[in-house]
């Protein structure tokens, strides 16, 4: 399927400007187009559609570098091997994104759901004075007794943000505060490019020449770290008063 906006977007560069909702009404200049705003490959055939997934334009606004990793293996290998020497733990993965419907359990037969989700860390007395303990930290005990409840983890989003398409390192230190950290793993030059988030698009049309800009569904989940992906949602989930949470009762 045709990425009419990237299509467009890139369009632009060269002086033609062209709506992505032109370029869906009107199938064979939106193929003809897309084939202009990328690069000729004689090895490829003519007579296959070769698609490759640029990013969102409205990721434009997320940072003015992208970091592209060529090996996405080593990089885990990498990640975790550091993680591991200071003897934290980490998770790492595709994020996975939820409609509503996928987040209500068929056999409580709960036709409605309701998400609760802290806007700051268990220990903040404003923002979290319904939850707090004695001691004022946020206590995962006083949940009990509420069933089905279902906890998100970091590699969890609602479906609002699938354009987003992510994919995270998320590291837990052994340091439990909000102070920035920086995990050291070497050099990683021959694994990654830096690349001007202006200049992305190019750089993979570049990459993949011959091939045209095009949506691809992304049903990947692939997760690696330390220890599953439930055992690092418990391990979170278990911090009282540390960290926001986000928990889905119905």
């Amino acid at each position: 399927m045709l990425d009419e906006e990237n299509v467009s977007y890139l369009a632009k560069d060269m002086g033609i400007m062209i709506t992505p909702e032109e370029l869906t009404s009107d199938a064979e200049l939106g193929r003809e187009l897309a084939d202009r705003v990328g690069f000729k490959n004689a090895a490829l055939s003519p007579h296959l559609t070769h698609t490759v997934q640029l990013p969102s334009v409205s990721m434009n606004d997320f940072g003015d570098t992208v970091i592209v990793i060529k090996n996405e293996v080593e990089f885990r290998r990498r990640i975790i091997a550091a993680v591991k020497q200071l003897g934290d733990h980490c998770i790492m993965g595709d994020i996975r994104y939820h409609e509503l419907e996928d987040r209500v359990d068929p056999s409580t037969l709960s036709k409605h759901c309701v998400s609760l989700v802290s806007s700051g860390c268990g220990d903040n007395k404003e923002l979290s004075k319904n939850w707090l303990s004695e001691n004022e930290t946020f206590d995962v005990s006083m949940l009990d007794g509420i069933e089905n409840i279902y906890w998100r983890g970091c590699l969890d989003k609602y479906d609002r943000f699938a354009k987003q398409k992510e994919w995270r390192v998320c590291w837990l230190p052994s340091e439990l505060n909000y102070e920035a950290k920086i995990l050291h793993v070497g050099s990683l030059e021959d694994i990654i490019d830096i690349v001007p988030t202006k200049d992305i698009r190019r750089y993979l049309l570049k990459k993949y020449s011959g091939y045209v800009p095009g949506i691809i569904t992304n049903n990947r989940r692939t997760i690696a770290g330390t220890e599953s992906y439930g055992a690092f949602k418990t391990r979170m989930r278990d911090i009282d008063g540390t960290g926001e949470f986000v928990m889905e009762i119905g």
